[in-house]
This record gives C-alpha cells, sequence and structure tokens, in this order.
C-alpha cells in the first residue's frame, strides 16, 4: 500500500474514533450530568484526547503550508523539527490511552455503570467494546497513531530529498498528499476540542 494510502486510511480511522468518543461522551453526559461519575467520566474523555493531541501537534503545521512560498520557507524546518521528536512523540498517545483505562477502571466501579435504564445500558456496552477494542487488549488507536507518525515520517523525507533537487515537483508532491489530510486533520481537530 502506497504511504499516502496508508496515512489516509490510519486518519479516517482515527476520525471514525473521534466521533465515537465524541458521540459516547455526548449521550453519558446528557443522561448523567452531575456527580462523582460525571466528574471522572469528563476526566476520562479529556485524557483519551490528548492522544489525538499529540498527533495533531506534530502533523497540523505542515497543512498550514498551502501556498509554495510558504512551503519553500518552512518545510525544511518543520521536517528537520519533526525528524527531531516524532518518535518521543510516538510513545506520549500510549501514557494517555493507559491513563484513560485506569480513570475507566475506577467508573467500572461506580453504581452508574451497572444501570438498568436500556440507553444508559447500551452506551456502556458501546464504551466498553471501545475501550477493549482501541485502548487496552487491541490497542487500535495508539496504534493508528504510531502508523501515521511513521508513515508521515517517510513521506516527508521523500518529499525533502525532491526538494534538494526540485522544489516545485516537491511542493506538487506535498499538496497531493497534504490536500486529502488536511481534511481530516480539520475534522480531528473539531472532535479534539469537542474532548476539552
Amino acid at each position: 500500500m502506497g504511504t499516502e494510502l496508508t496515512i489516509t486510511k490510519e486518519l479516517a480511522s482515527l476520525c471514525a474514533t473521534a466521533s465515537e468518543w465524541n458521540a459516547l461522551a455526548g449521550t453519558i453526559n446528557a443522561l448523567i450530568r452531575k456527580g462523582d461519575f460525571h466528574i471522572t467520566f469528563n476526566r476520562m474523555i479529556a485524557e483519551l484526547g490528548q492522544t489525538y493531541s499529540v498527533l495533531l501537534q506534530l502533523v497540523q503545521p505542515f497543512a498550514e503550508l498551502e501556498q509554495e512560498s510558504a512551503f519553500n520557507e518552512r518545510f525544511d524546518a518543520l521536517f528537520e523539527q519533526y525528524r527531531g521528536c516524532y518518535l518521543h512523540a510516538v510513545s506520549r498517545p500510549r501514557k494517555h490511552a493507559d491513563e484513560s483505562y485506569e480513570i475507566y477502571l475506577l467508573l467500572r466501579q461506580m453504581p452508574e455503570i451497572r444501570t438498568g435504564y436500556p440507553m444508559l445500558k447500551r452506551t456502556f456496552a458501546r464504551l466498553d467494546e471501545f475501550i477493549d477494542k482501541w485502548v487496552t487488549n487491541d490497542a487500535w488507536l495508539v496504534m493508528s497513531i504510531d502508523t501515521t507518525l511513521k508513515m508521515l515520517n517517510r513521506l516527508l523525507t521523500e518529499i525533502a530529498e525532491v526538494k534538494r533537487g526540485d522544489s516545485e515537483e516537491a511542493f506538487l508532491l506535498y499538496n497531493l498528499a497534504f490536500t486529502e489530510f488536511s481534511e481530516y486533520l480539520r475534522l480531528l481537530e473539531r472532535k479534539r476540542q469537542a474532548f476539552m
């Protein structure tokens, strides 16, 4: 699979998870509006939201290089900055996911989670499935972010190499990829803001 397609697929998956996370938060917060459960639940929502923030902080600056002049002026410095920190940053989503899981374990001990109310019961089942697949056992969320950041490094390295020989062609390669990526990044940013 091509580098751009892999990144696009992972960004689409991340957008889907952020949408599900927002839907779960919206339903639970609409039905449980106060108390210890509400406070703890929203700590968990915000903590897992930080996993998306790590990705956005690293990638969004590239999406701002919409004009060729901005690309020529800023790409090299942004790429060096990215290369210098992305491997360290790859571990941060796991930390946030682990912390959100610890908070989830606290929620599992609260009486609200054992409700018989059909809408909440169904939503808690969705939450449990989400945590199981995307956060803990299968850890797809962290793996998607990891794959995105590593594949992006590959793509940026390729663009940097092309730029050394032909900045126009490098911008074309960059622009084709980031025009697509930017749509997903904007959606992720909107969803992330809802976590805060």
